[in-house]
């Protein structure tokens, strides 16, 4: 990887930004990522795309910023398109290796979250916040989780502009800071486990009434109750595991009604890993459930969904197991 060509093809991305040019910061961009892909083929490769990439002072998350401050509403889908790729690329660099960079991406996560006016570029910004989130790194601080917390529970009940989808991205981000401080959280903060228990619940049951239901904001809701219930009592749980397993149910009976998935990925993520809280519900529903997964499992088109067919197939014949003994 040629550290000085990388530099040059960042320097015009920023020039872009800084000289209000949109339009051209697409070119730059799609010049910028042609140059990585090609050439990023070792760990070495890698470690040095982050340091020009997200240490330094003039770095890609700079450019984020400029544009967003200087172009308002201007260069959206290639603010984008950097988001979808700093979920990649911190795929690829691993937890380990992209821990240093951690913090000074959950904060241009947040700030662009709230200059951003477009939806489909507010909702890219989640991805490599929750890519971070996921690994259950010692970042976020409770501090920083805290703020992030206020931010979006703020944006979610009050910006009357934000999609369903949107909608959804943040309650499995609360979900995500919830599980990972969840000693930050209280009653009188006004954002706990019980406030998502119920706000998650709430949509699956409003929107499974709807015309048209929120694939997005129901996936999202699914994804943050799944979060939530580890964090309550016994006690607080059954409606919400009621409503879940309905819509996990009806998620996997209707599949080939589907054209998008991450609704189904939801439910079949929530089945993988909690499937003991259906116990009661899976003595009935077992044989045909796991007809169901194993035909996903083996058929479907989408990879993901396979996999994760896989891993729920799995926790429903421990379910069965464990009821047998």
């Amino acid at each position: 990887m040629n550290g000085v060509a990388l530099r040059n093809a960042l320097d015009l991305l920023l020039d872009d930004a800084g000289r209000h040019r949109a339009d051209e910061a697409a070119e730059s961009w799609g010049g910028l990522l042609q140059l990585v892909q090609n050439n990023c083929q070792t760990h070495e490769d890698l470690a040095l795309v982050a340091s020009v990439l997200l240490i330094t002072e003039d770095s890609l998350l700079q450019f984020l910023t400029k544009s967003l401050e200087q172009q308002g509403k201007g260069g959206s889908k290639v603010r984008e398109a950097i988001f979808k790729y700093l979920e990649t690329f911190l795929t690829e660099l691993g937890p380990e290796r992209a821990q240093k960079y951690c913090n000074d991406v959950i904060h241009i996560c947040l700030f662009a979250f709230k200059r951003e006016d477009s939806n489909p570029a507010k909702g890219a910004t989640f991805l490599p916040l929750h890519c971070i989130l996921e690994w259950h790194l010692p970042v976020p601080s409770e501090k920083t989780a805290i703020e992030l917390a206020k931010a979006y529970q703020n944006a979610y009940q009050r910006v009357k502009t934000i999609t369903g989808t949107v909608k959804g991205d943040i309650l499995q981000t609360l979900g995500h800071l919830l599980e990972a401080r969840p000693q930050g959280f209280t009653q009188s903060f006004g954002f706990d486990h019980l406030w998502l228990l119920n706000e998650c619940t709430l949509v699956l049951q409003t929107q499974s009434k709807a015309n048209k239901p929120d694939q997005g904001y129901m996936a999202g809701a699914l994804a943050g109750l799944s979060l939530a219930l580890p964090q309550c009592k016994d006690d607080e749980v059954f409606d919400a595991q009621e409503v879940a397993y309905q819509h996990i149910r009806k998620s996997i009976y209707n599949v080939q009604n589907l054209s998008r998935y991450h609704g189904l990925r939801a439910a079949l993520g929530m089945l993988a890993f909690q499937a003991y809280r259906f116990q009661e519900h899976l003595l009935d529903d077992s044989t045909d459930i796991i007809n169901r997964l194993i035909h996903m499992k083996t058929q479907h088109a989408n990879k993901d969904v396979r996999d994760r067919s896989d891993q729920a197939l799995s926790a429903v014949f421990h379910q069965e197991q464990r009821h047998a003994c």
